[in-house]
């Protein structure tokens, strides 16, 4: 993975992350990833998603496992395809339903407690409902892209060569690349009101995402 783009002047290269981290283990989380395979360890533990496969004979005994002990809901299958490399979607279409080099891993799901907490809600309306099943498929697409090694990060040059900038552990080159022309209309716009790129980050600055992607204000004596 390498591309180069001219932007106002300076050079932007988007390269592959080649040591990216598994975004199960780095961040929070709506939904419980319980996979199991014969050579491989994918998804979360044991001690976090509660599923014993050994409980259960086939998929449907799992999802009712899931159902009624762990008390489950917006239960998704996830299927992988496993050949020269390994893929997962929720999909069940081709390559996900090919008899020889694809299959049933688990499945994701989560449970009402955690999107209580998730969203802060006490009651959980269809709204709710619809965006944590999206955000379960949004994490199921982000595990793929770290096991395809669809991680990049950018590096901004110069005229002269000169690396300004760089950042690594984007999943896709679109947001990599998002956030490298917001960095040099930054470097040449300067600081100043009414610049949006730079309003952006200096806001950045005084606040702090937390593990669900929502802003905390950060006071400073």
């Amino acid at each position: 993975m390498e591309d180069t783009i001219k932007y106002r002047g300076y050079t932007i290269r988007i390269l592959q992350d080649d040591s990216p981290m598994d975004p199960r283990e780095y961040s929070d989380h709506l939904g419980l990833m319980a996979f199991t395979h014969k050579r491989h360890s994918l998804g979360d533990s044991f001690d976090e998603h509660g599923v014993d496969f050994s409980e259960c004979n086939s998929w449907d005994e799992v999802e009712l496992f899931i159902s009624r002990k762990l008390k489950g809901v917006l239960i998704m299958p996830v299927h992988m395809y496993d050949h020269s490399g390994q893929t997962i979607s929720t999909s069940h279409e081709y390559p996900y339903n090919d008899p020889w080099d694809s299959g049933q891993l688990g499945f994701i799901f989560t449970t009402k407690d955690r999107i209580r907490e998730w969203y802060g809600k006490k009651a959980i309306s269809k709204k709710t409902l619809d965006k944590a099943e999206k955000m379960l498929e949004f994490e199921v697409k982000e595990y793929d892209q770290w096991m395809r090694g669809d991680v990049c990060g950018y590096l901004i040059e110069d005229e002269d060569g000169n690396e300004k900038e760089s950042v690594w552990g984007f999943y896709g080159d679109e947001w990599a690349i998002k956030e490298a022309k917001s960095t040099i209309n930054t470097i040449k716009d300067g600081v100043k009101h009414g610049n949006r790129s730079y309003d952006k980050q200096a806001q950045a600055k005084k606040q702090l995402r937390d593990n669900k992607g929502r802003f905390i204000e950060v006071t400073t004596a």
